[in-house]
């Protein structure tokens, strides 16, 4: 079995221009759509041109030059009216050449766990390999092809479509996967509807999975009513050791713990270089004024911790009462 490792070898020989029509788009479909990545590419090649070629191999099918990455850059040179691009070309096999495209990506992960198992399913069903052989091929652990597989095939024909065109969201995709069949097409349009974000999606899902199915069509078509409502209350109770004021302090600190971590998990969940300057620009404004308040909270949450500090050590310092 030939290692995922060190597959590909090329020299400055292998490359050359060929024209788009000249190439073979097969395993596109392995590929998801990503709008803002479109976008960002297609900002860079109008004022760059196209800087790297793409990966090509001359070695799936004889006489046939099968892309292997460098979708989205193709696809924006084509509208763009290029008749032809770079591209560098490599001797794969089918199978070498679809883990290429898993780690030809890996080192920037532009490779969504999503696109991972639609690898994995080929080579599974198409190319009949086990799911130890698939791990072995990978490096990965077999429970992890496992996990892959099992993602993708629980999912629609139609919610898989709607995945590669970009017209549902990895995130989403994890959600409805957790749905039977037959529910989850309903459930993508709902959510595509109320443009229901990621927690609510998640939300809807745990009310569809105990709901009673006679229920079930008044929660697609009104699912913010049946989602669960948290007071602000209960979900930040007063301390009774605190004092109103000392409470209301309290309660900011957690608001601004949540928002912190919610910001990190988002901006951890999407490749921020995907997103065009014009919109870098608008989260940049609102970034500068929320750096500037988080900071001056952590200052005065410093000078609250410094304080308590500086009260320990006067009550070290302080000589005890004889007779007391």
């Amino acid at each position: 079995m030939e290692s995922a490792a060190a597959m590909v070898t090329t020299n400055d020989q292998d490359l050359r221009h060929e024209t788009i029509e000249a190439l073979d788009l097969r395993f596109a479909e392995l590929r998801l759509a990503c709008p803002e990545a479109i976008a960002r590419i297609r900002e860079e090649m109008e004022r760059e041109g196209l800087r790297h070629p793409l990966l090509v191999s001359d070695g799936v099918e004889e006489k046939k030059l099968v892309v292997i990455d460098g979708f989205k850059r193709l696809r924006v040179a084509r509208d763009l009216g290029h008749v032809r691009v770079a591209v560098r070309v490599v001797h794969l096999g089918a199978v070498p050449a679809q883990v290429e495209i898993l780690r030809a990506n890996g080192p920037r992960r532009g490779v969504t766990d999503v696109e991972e198992a639609l690898v994995v399913q080929r080579l599974h069903r198409q190319h009949g390999m086990s799911q130890g052989d698939i791990g072995e091929l990978l490096g990965r652990h077999k429970s992890w092809v496992c996990r892959r597989l099992e993602l993708v095939e629980r999912l629609e024909s139609g919610v898989q479509q709607d995945l590669r065109l970009g017209l549902v969201s990895t995130s989403v995709v994890r959600e409805l996967a957790r749905l039977p069949r037959g529910n989850q097409g309903p459930a993508a349009r709902a959510i595509a509807a109320h443009r229901l974000s990621s927690r609510q999606t998640a939300q809807l899902v745990r009310v569809l999975l105990v709901v009673d199915p006679s229920e079930r069509e008044d929660v697609l078509a009104r699912p913010l009513a049946h989602l669960p409502q948290r007071r602000e209350a209960d979900r930040y109770p007063d301390d009774p050791r605190l004092s109103a004021a000392a409470n209301r302090v309290r309660q900011h600190l957690l608001r601004f713990r949540a928002a912190s971590h919610r910001v990190v998990e988002t901006l951890r969940g999407h490749d921020t270089l995907a997103f065009p300057s014009a919109q870098v620009e608008v989260l940049a404004d609102i970034g500068k004024g929320a750096t500037t308040a988080a900071q001056e909270a952590v200052t005065r949450v410093e000078r609250l911790l410094s304080s308590r500090t500086r009260r320990d050590d006067v009550g070290s310092r302080t000589p005890a009462v004889a007779g007391v």
